[in-house]
């Protein structure tokens, strides 16, 4: 799998073109558990993601950084995520009951 940023910052998303003659496959020609892994990664991504931003609100909470030490792109993504989850109750019990305790 091929990681980096695009002119924006951005990660590529699954399936885009990220260079040339090399592209990230959408996992639909690959075997069905070869899919199914693929799927349950692209999950564990997402979940990640919620778990490494709650991890740099904490760690900007207590003073071990500061959100402006982050790059400017950084600094606005967690600012529109952190409306959008305040607008939405902040989005309290994602983990699930049989995951407390994991950590």
């Amino acid at each position: 799998m091929v990681y980096g940023n695009d002119e924006a910052g951005d990660l590529p998303r699954l399936g885009e073109k990220v260079s040339d003659g090399c592209s990230a496959g959408s996992g639909e020609d690959a075997p069905p558990a070869l899919e199914d892994s693929l799927l349950r990664l692209q999950q564990s991504d997402l979940e990640m993601i919620r778990v490494l931003e709650d991890l740099i609100h904490l760690l900007i909470h207590k003073g071990v950084v500061r959100i402006t030490d982050l790059p400017g792109a950084a600094q606005v993504k967690l600012s529109e995520r952190g409306r959008v989850r305040e607008a939405l109750g902040g989005l309290t019990g994602l983990i699930n009951d049989e995951e407390q305790g994991v950590i």
